[in-house]
């Protein structure tokens, strides 16, 4: 009877230890899925190859690789957070951004300290896609009165650019390039129209 309930504690213990160790696995394999929009170590990042990157071919690289001026405040998110400064957007219309193959800054954006960083030898990555049908910027009044800017938020998609490198995780600040060609800054909940000044 003693070697019968030996047994079944033992195969409880080893239950309880295979099921554990298949949640830890699960949760480690979890926080990697874009579910949990959870960037992946950078180390188990690929060097950056932008020429066989789909995303970051030599066309792509002439259109975002530059210095670039915030010239228009968009809109907003459905969903905004403390730092939103509803309806006015933050006081950053003039200040540029350097987006390059050795340094990504936004150390222009002087009145801001929490969107201001330098990336040394970043590595940029397509994150989301988002279509036009989901309504992630929504227009403020002056530019649903300018007929391209417009367009743009309802009929373009859009797909993110993720900026990190070894020791930063990630830009404090977000891209977003629509399908035609437009770069947008956003800052938490608010996006800005980019310009292309070199």
């Amino acid at each position: 009877m003693k070697r019968k309930s030996c047994k079944l504690a033992l195969s409880v213990i080893a239950l309880v230890l295979i099921g554990a160790f298949a949640i830890i696995k699960c949760e480690s394999i979890g926080k990697n899925t874009e579910d949990n929009a959870v960037l992946p170590s950078i180390s188990a990042l690929p060097e950056p190859t932008f020429q066989d990157s789909e995303y970051m071919n030599s066309e792509t690289q002439n259109l975002i690789f530059g210095e670039w001026k915030i010239s228009e405040l968009m809109g907003f998110g459905k969903i905004q957070n403390d730092y939103t400064n509803y309806p006015d957007g933050d006081n950053v219309i003039g200040n540029h951004i350097i987006i390059n193959k050795s340094v990504f800054s936004t150390k222009d954006i002087v009145n801001y300290k929490r969107y201001q960083c330098e990336i040394v030898k970043p590595v940029y990555q397509i994150g989301f896609t988002y279509t036009s049908k989901e309504n992630i910027i929504y227009p403020i009044d002056s530019v649903k009165r300018n007929s391209e800017i417009d367009n743009v938020i309802e009929n373009d998609s859009f797909q993110s650019i993720e900026i990190a490198n070894d020791t930063i995780p990630f830009a404090p600040v977000g891209l977003l390039l629509s399908s035609d060609n437009h770069l947008i800054l956003q800052l938490d909940c608010t996006f800005y129209l980019l310009e292309k000044v070199k």
